[in-house]
């Protein structure tokens, strides 16, 4: 865990580096050019900051449980919370976020703050790893008001001839495994569909009860069939 935070950071850090270094050379003068390599240094640090709270999210020696009922979480507040905090990375990567909340109340047992980072975390993963153009898409879905887990689906949508399709999900990196942890304690799973030209992600929470939470258990690992252990990976 600690090498891959060492990982990725180098590299966070190597990108704000350079930006820095053009800064300060004889191009800064053009303004447009010294916008352009502020906002990527103010990027840079945002994912910085990020993958400092995903990996002492990771670092917990036992994560806290979430007792059922005591706290509500709106997934709708969670995935536009945290698509707003990755529109300037999305904008500096040159892709397209589409996110669609749920018309109807998508109401879980749980921390909002946690809940939040959980899908910043695996949208933020879906945008640093695929090519220029990608369209990232999360959809929140509520089937019907006696569902007894509500669904966020996340897809992404590579240019032709880009070999994302063949990418995988790898769950050493520092945000989706922080991603996982969360989901997992708040009761809900991971799950990757099949049939479709970019396999996508199914995230699932036990929906909330007026009198608490939904006793319906996760799948095991084995039986969600979606990763192993971390540092293993699944087909995106």
């Amino acid at each position: 865990m600690v090498r891959s935070l060492v990982h990725e950071m180098r590299s966070v850090l190597t990108s704000a580096k350079i930006g820095a270094e053009v800064l300060i050379g004889p191009r800064a003068d053009d303004a447009a050019y010294r916008r352009g390599y502020a906002e990527m240094i103010a990027e840079q640090t945002g994912r910085v900051v990020r993958l400092l709270e995903d990996f002492s999210e990771l670092a917990r020696p036992i994560p806290p449980e979430t007792p059922p009922g005591e706290e509500i979480a709106d997934l709708n507040v969670a995935l536009d919370a945290a698509g707003r905090e990755l529109s300037g990375l999305a904008s500096h990567l040159e892709q397209e976020m589409d996110l669609s909340p749920s018309p109807a109340a998508a109401l879980i047992g749980g921390h909002q703050g946690r809940v939040t980072q959980a899908l910043r975390g695996l949208l933020e993963y879906f945008l640093v790893a695929s090519p220029c153009g990608t369209r990232v898409e999360a959809a929140i879905e509520v089937t019907n008001s006696e569902a007894e887990a509500i669904t966020v689906s996340l897809s992404r949508h590579s240019p032709p001839g880009s070999g994302a399709a063949e990418q995988v999900l790898d769950w050493s990196r520092i945000s989706p495994a922080a991603a996982r942890r969360i989901v997992e304690q708040h009761g809900g799973w991971l799950e990757t569909a099949e049939g479709e030209d970019d396999p996508h992600l199914v995230v699932s929470f036990p929906r909330a009860r007026a009198a608490g939470v939904s006793s319906l258990s996760a799948p095991t690992m084995a039986e969600a069939d979606y990763a192993a252990q971390p540092g293993m990976a699944v087909q995106l």
